[in-house]
């Protein structure tokens, strides 16, 4: 792969953007496509989107042999993380679901330590409990953060999405970022055909502008952003400083909230913002310090 080693910052913080438009969407959602339904849906378009861009670049397939090395991912990063992550936003408010999800971020290089012995120095370390902090500031200020089972099935999505990471990262050495993504798309689809008849249902039932969310669910924080976060993940050069950016969700999930429902950030959006964006400062300086 020839992408080159800075641009993980701008792939890495568009993925952001993307997912984070997904946390004010889903809960719009859900009342009519529940979470397996909604799981299925968001993988069938992904699927599509991906199988038409293979196509259009006459993109080779990867070897029968290797396909084993897709099924993982493709559980892990896609069929189990929507669904754990679709279950936990209807069982809980968006300000949860945020900073459970922003765990995977911690996750990820505790267990990029442990399988593929990556190392942070005490500024990156430092940097990912700072932006933690920033997240908890946002949450705890008012008492927000509700202790429920919707923070179980949460956090088990960030585990989720957290191997997904690592075992993408060793995929990057052999493939592209649009076979990566396509071929764990396409695996991901098998187990969650069982939802199908849901999925269809829910689509004759759902006003048409429900239906158009998670139309573009599937296409833009589904296919398009795990391409570039394959991207983002290929060129950086530890695991860890992609996946810092995952911080930034909150903030920019209280920025589209206000842009698209006119609810302006508080106090605590304000201040846990600021402290992330300091983490994300500290965390580049860590890596010009190698």
């Amino acid at each position: 792969m020839n992408t080159p080693p800075r641009s993980f910052h701008f792939y890495a913080f568009i993925t952001v953007l993307l997912w984070s438009t997904s946390y004010v969407f889903t809960k719009l959602v859900v009342d009519v496509y529940d979470p397996s339904s909604l799981a299925f849906m968001r993988i069938f378009v992904a699927c599509v989107v991906m199988a038409l861009v293979l196509a259009a670049n006459k993109t080779p397939r990867p070897p029968v042999r290797e396909m084993h090395r897709f099924i993982l991912p493709g559980l892990l990063g896609f069929s189990i993380y929507y669904y754990l992550f679709n279950k936990g936003t209807s069982l809980t408010n968006p300000t949860t679901v945020v900073i459970a999800i922003a765990t995977a971020s911690v996750f990820t290089p505790v267990l990029a330590r442990i399988f593929y012995s990556e190392r942070l120095k005490p500024l990156g370390w430092a940097a990912i409990g700072l932006a933690f902090a920033g997240i908890c500031i946002m949450t705890l200020w008012d008492g927000a953060m509700e202790l429920n089972i919707g923070v179980v099935w949460c956090t088990g999505a960030a585990l989720s999405l957290a191997l997904y990471n690592l075992l993408q990262r060793s995929l990057s050495r052999s493939y592209s970022p649009l076979q990566i993504n396509a071929w764990s798309f396409f695996i991901s689809i098998i187990p969650m055909l069982i939802f199908l008849p849901g999925a269809a249902q829910a689509v004759v039932v759902s006003p048409w502008w429900k239906t158009a969310i998670v139309i573009y669910m599937g296409i833009f924080p589904s296919a398009i952003a795990y391409l570039f976060w394959v991207k983002a993940l290929a060129a950086a050069p530890k695991t860890s400083f992609t996946t810092n950016y995952m911080f930034v969700t909150p903030l920019l999930t209280a920025v589209l909230e206000f842009v698209l429902m006119r609810q302006f950030p508080d106090a605590p959006t304000l201040v846990g913002g600021a402290v992330i964006l300091a983490s994300l400062a500290l965390f580049s300086y860590a890596g010009r310090k190698g």
